[in-house]
């Protein structure tokens, strides 16, 4: 999946369970410029 200006790419993601009721979607995500990748966290609350 690219970024809406094509800047980045997301090359892996994976969930994890975390406090209670909270899920954890974390992305491996691909800088085409830099050519570097970096892991980003986002909290999906239920």
């Amino acid at each position: 999946m690219f970024s809406f200006d094509n800047s980045h790419v997301a090359i892996g993601h994976d969930y994890i369970n975390g406090f209670r009721y909270s899920i954890y979607q974390k992305c491996t995500v691909y800088n085409i410029k830099s050519r570097c990748s970096s892991r980003v966290a986002a909290t999906l609350e239920e």
